[in-house]
Parts: C-alpha cells; sequence; structure tokens
C-alpha cells in the first residue's frame, strides 16, 4: 500500500513521462530537480494542485463511501492503496 505522498509521487512521475514522451533524458532531470520542473513545464503547479485533490478524492471516497468506491473498482474489500 501507498502512503498519499506516495501516490503523489507516482502520479507526478506519469504525469512527467506522459507529457515528455521518450525523451528519457528530459524526465530523469526534471524528476530529480524539482525546481526545474517547476519552472519548465507550464503551470505545474496547477497540475500538482490538480493531482493532490484527485488523490484526496479518492482517500475520501474510500473513507466515506466505500461501496461507491468498490462499485468504482477504486478499492477491493479488505484492501486499501492508501493505508
Amino acid at each position: 500500500s501507498l502512503s498519499s505522498q506516495g501516490v503523489e509521487q507516482v502520479l507526478e512521475s506519469y504525469m512527467v513521462h506522459w507529457l515528455l514522451g521518450d525523451d528519457e533524458q528530459g524526465i530523469t532531470v526534471l524528476l530529480r530537480n524539482r525546481s526545474i520542473l517547476e519552472q519548465s513545464v507550464p503551470h505545474w503547479d496547477q497540475v500538482a494542485a490538480f493531482l493532490k485533490g484527485q488523490i484526496r478524492d479518492l482517500d475520501y471516497k474510500r473513507q466515506h463511501l466505500p461501496d461507491a468506491a468498490l462499485a468504482a473498482a477504486s478499492a477491493r474489500p479488505g484492501h486499501n492503496a492508501l493505508a
């Protein structure tokens, strides 16, 4: 299971990979240096805020609406990825 911070790191890495495509060197540079990432990707602060909001929403649904989380396949019985 991942913490909320762990999920955030995974999603941010995914977004950088998605934005840069096959540029492995660029991906490595951006993931190693947060200030370069924030300067290089327009509106990165908004992208990061969106990701944090999605994580909070998922966590809320799992805690307060477990039947809906199960139906949406974002949770499994007895398992919570954000534990």
